[in-house]
């Protein structure tokens, strides 16, 4: 769907469900030529009036998968019978 800039549009969410934390309504919304995923809930103030609480998302970094950790430096020990390998502790192992 082509959205003008400083324009967007809304959707009803399918799967909202009375009391679910998920937005009532989602959508995108161009700004300023990048577009942005944009949410929101209906909410009751304290003293009961109705509001909208607004979220945006960078479509771009909400749909980019995680990064994976790096892998760990592979550790070496010294091979035997170098001076780092000094095992001879005067403990006997014959068996």
């Amino acid at each position: 769907m082509d959205i003008k800039e400083n324009s967007g549009v809304m959707f009803n969410n399918q799967n909202w469900t009375e009391g679910s934390k998920q937005p009532r309504v989602r959508g995108e919304i161009n700004v300023g030529g990048k577009i942005m995923e944009i949410a929101m809930w209906v909410k009751k103030s304290a003293n009961g009036n109705t509001y909208y609480s607004v979220q945006l998302k960078d479509k771009e970094e909400y749909h980019k998968p995680e990064k994976k950790s790096e892998p760990m430096e592979r550790t070496t020990y010294p091979s035997k019978g170098t001076s780092d390998f000094d095992m001879d502790d005067g403990i006997p192992f014959d068996v």
